[in-house]
């Protein structure tokens, strides 16, 4: 049994990897510690209990009153820069929003020729004051916008198969040769490197199973 940190609401973080290393895995798994989540699942593959499903973004304001746990699946018409900077807009300024995790699965589907809502980075630099977490995942981290990442206090690293999407991770440790040793070691066993971006530090974890208990404590 592993035990994972939970972050204080406020805290943003990142879960990279390609597809089938364990990165949704985990961050499902904690995202069952929080009782108020917000969850883009522009793909219709994930399942977050106890949620409540929308597929427009009308009345967003009054479903966030509503409902402490939605999973967004917005139909085809809302699957656009447009209406996912109203969203997102939305969430940030929502005071229904305090106390409550964004997570974006897989943020490239978001991006539209690597160009991401405006309110994503405009967002993010004043959602700790307000009590909001940001948390995303991404196959690519060369598909993160700097924002997102320069904001993010913890890296969830998972297995990463391009050279230039170590590189840009490596760029937050002190030890940088050493972890990129340490990264290139990653398979798809669920194993993965926990990063502390502000203070460089990392951790490795090892080889985690699906059926394998995640124990998550709360930071001090």
């Amino acid at each position: 049994m592993e035990t994972i940190t939970l972050p204080k609401i406020g805290e943003h973080i990142v879960f990279c990897g390609t597809t089938g290393s364990g990165k949704t895995f985990l961050a499902k798994r904690m995202l069952e510690n929080y009782p108020r989540v917000f969850l883009f699942d522009t793909q219709n593959s994930l399942m977050l209990k106890d949620s409540t499903k929308i597929t427009t973004p009308h009345n967003l304001r009054k479903k966030l009153k509503a409902f402490d746990r939605i999973r967004y699946v917005p139909d085809l018409e809302y699957r656009n820069k447009s209406d996912y900077n109203k969203v997102i807009k939305e969430l940030f300024n929502s005071p229904y929003s305090q106390n409550r995790v964004i997570y974006i699965d897989e943020i490239f589907h978001l991006g539209y020729g690597m160009s991401f809502p405006d309110w994503l980075s405009r967002g993010i630099s004043t959602a700790r004051q307000k009590k909001i977490s940001l948390w995303t995942s991404s196959q690519r981290p060369m598909n993160i916008p700097m924002a997102i990442l320069t904001e993010s206090r913890r890296i969830y690293l998972f297995y990463l198969s391009y050279a230039d999407d170590l590189k840009k991770i490596a760029k937050f440790t002190r030890e940088e040769k050493e972890f990129m040793e340490a990264i290139k070691n990653l398979g798809y066993d669920y194993s993965f490197i926990e990063l502390d971006r502000i203070k460089g530090n990392w951790k490795k974890y090892p080889k985690l199973k699906k059926e394998d208990t995640i124990q998550c404590k709360e930071e001090m």
